[in-house]
């Protein structure tokens, strides 16, 4: 899943750079948001399975930084519903969608 969601980025960012100012087509925030539900869920089955560990064991950075990828997912996932609901969409809210640069290091847990 994690390279499928790198290669599914690398497409986002491609058409955000082709079309700057407009909006995503809703597909994108979609398919966002199911590889976030996914990881969330890979998330807590790992936390499930490992209780304690999951903080103490010999892995543990690498899961407070998925932790902390799948909380960024959740705000990210705010900030859309917020952005695709208000009628004038503020800068701010539009920022947020930075946070999406979070979900790239899971690239880095993959490789190494």
């Amino acid at each position: 899943a994690i390279l499928t969601n790198s290669c599914f980025l690398g497409v986002e960012v491609d058409h955000n750079v082709s079309h700057p100012g407009q909006t995503p087509p809703t597909a994108f925030y979609v398919i966002g948001h199911v590889y976030n539900f996914l990881f969330g869920i890979e998330l807590i089955m790992r936390w499930i399975t490992y209780g304690a560990k999951f903080f103490r064991g010999s892995d543990w950075a690498w899961n407070v930084l998925d932790l902390l990828i799948v909380m960024a997912s959740l705000l990210e996932l705010a900030s859309d519903v917020v952005y695709l609901a208000s009628e004038t969409q503020t800068q701010t809210v539009a920022n947020m969608n930075n946070v999406r640069l979070l979900r790239m290091t899971r690239v880095a847990k993959m490789v190494r």
